[in-house]
């Protein structure tokens, strides 16, 4: 699995073979499957954003400080409405940082270790830095590989038993 953030795909073609993925940078990558992420759209529309001061950008996200303040100082947003990562775990713990810092509480950051993380299956996750990341600073690593259609045939089937 590769992925490749900030991309913007022109083009996938589907053949006998896979896919053809066609990349404005001029990239061509042939792949046996591809999943294209548009990214998440934060649903700020029916807040009356205006009425407490506060503009969300055209996906519908609001600008926040390092402390999640919005440019409003006493309103504070997390999650989905800020933006990347926008996973359930990462915005408990935006959520709990917020209210540290609204309350001006001394609080323990985690981001280092925020997982990222794709529900598919399989699942697609990590945490921590990545393989680019710790090649620079020579860092040794392993890397494992689980293969979809092998995931596939290891499952077995769900049977269902009475009450």
């Amino acid at each position: 699995m590769t992925f490749r953030f900030g991309e913007k795909v022109v083009d996938v073609a589907v053949n006998a073979q896979g896919t053809v993925t066609t990349l404005a940078s001029g990239k061509r990558i042939p792949a046996e499957s591809v999943m294209y992420s548009a990214g998440r759209q934060g649903t700020t529309a029916a807040l009356d954003l205006e009425k407490a001061g506060l503009e969300a950008d055209h996906r519908g996200r609001l600008a926040v400080d390092p402390h999640y303040r919005t440019p409003v100082e006493h309103i504070y947003a997390v999650g989905d409405v800020i933006g990347f990562p926008a996973l359930a775990a990462t915005s408990m713990d935006q959520g709990r940082l917020a209210a540290y810092h609204a309350f001006d509480e001394p609080a323990h950051e985690l981001s280092a270790l925020q997982p990222i993380g794709i529900y598919t299956i399989p699942e697609i996750s990590y945490c921590g830095a990545t393989e680019a990341e710790l090649t620079t600073s020579a860092v040794p690593y392993e890397i494992g590989t689980a293969r979809t259609a092998s995931s596939r045939a290891a499952r077995s089937p769900v049977t269902p038993t009475g009450c």
